[in-house]
Parts: C-alpha cells; structure tokens; sequence
C-alpha cells in the first residue's frame, strides 16, 4: 500500500532543492476493520525518512462512514 506514495516522495524530493524542507501528510490510522493502522504509519514514516522526508504532518481518519474511533478523554 506504501509503493506509490513512497514512489511519488521520491521523485518530488528529487526535483526538490536538497536544502529546503520536504514532508508529507499522513493519516496514522483509519479507524475501519482492515485499514490503515498505527503500525503501518510507523514502517511509512521510516520508509519515508530514508527518502528523506524532513517532516511528518500528523491526523487521523475521520474519512470512513464505518470508522470505530475509541472516544475517550485526552
């Protein structure tokens, strides 16, 4: 599931200058049976660092009609 977003960084960071800050945005989990879990976003951002990635901007689903977010206080 990582390939063409790994693919796409890639060759955007290839365009990009090298001294100026590249990240990218990620939903660290969808909440749906199946999904996108934490623990992919963490293999993700790993993946993503050794491309390069100077920063990760962190959400989390909120896409999905099916999404089971535990709510509880913070």
């Amino acid at each position: 599931r990582m390939r063409f977003a790994l693919e796409t960084f890639e060759a955007m960071r290839a365009a990009w200058p090298k001294d100026r800050p590249m990240g990218a945005r990620l939903s660290t989990c969808d909440w749906v049976s199946g999904g996108w879990t934490v623990e992919e976003s963490v293999v993700f951002a790993r993946e993503l660092k050794t491309l390069g990635c100077d920063y990760i901007d962190v959400s989390s689903g909120g896409l999905h009609p099916a999404q089971a977010r535990p709510l509880a206080p913070a």
